[in-house]
């Protein structure tokens, strides 16, 4: 199964993903934005050990990205190269490979939020192999990022929103919730 989380940023989707791989054996993470993130480690010329200091502060201007922040470069090589050149589908596309590859039973990807790229994923994989998780999170919006909330006329067969406004644990147990009401869970004995 893939579990696509959708949210803002700030919202929980990597905490998300961090549970969920702990609930589900055999389960990795994809990022749509892998190829992103890999195309600025090369383009500027950095060091691969440097990305968590980008992940960590990506919100934040930098001088080895020119004065602007990890955040908008991203959104940038996406609109000014990916999107005019590949299509608006191209990130998914490209997902759908990175997926392909990943030798596990279950994949979270935690960065899901521009619809057109999510279609090619559910019409290769299937729609009973693709659930959408959607996180809210009181005062957390999409205000200065590219991604937003997934069109609701897409068909997804699973598919749940959950409010993050309690603690890890709390958070923990709705996601457990929701992937029990999947039929995600190991059976016990």
């Amino acid at each position: 199964m893939i579990v696509l989380l959708n949210g803002p940023p700030g919202a929980g989707k990597d905490t998300a993903a961090t549970i969920i791989r702990n609930l589900l054996p055999e389960t990795k993470d994809y990022k749509i934005s892998k190829p992103l993130k890999e195309g600025i480690i090369t383009i500027f010329g950095l060091p691969r050990t440097f990305l968590s200091t980008l992940e960590e502060d990506k919100d934040l201007p930098s001088t080895v990205l020119n004065g602007m922040t990890y955040r908008e470069v991203q959104i940038r090589l996406f609109k000014d190269f990916i999107e005019p050149c590949f299509g608006s589908e191209a990130m998914g596309e490209f997902a759908i490979r990175g997926i392909m590859n990943i030798p596990a039973k279950h994949v979270t990807v935690s960065d899901a939020g521009i619809s057109k790229e999510l279609i090619p994923i559910l019409n290769h994989f299937g729609r009973d192999k693709v659930a959408l998780l959607e996180i809210d999170r009181p005062g957390k919006t999409f205000i200065g990022d590219i991604r937003q909330w997934i069109d609701e006329d897409i068909p997804f067969i699973y598919k749940e929103k959950i409010n993050n406004q309690f603690d890890e644990d709390m958070f923990a147990i709705q996601i457990k919730k929701v992937l029990d009401k999947w039929n995600l869970l190991p059976k016990d004995g």
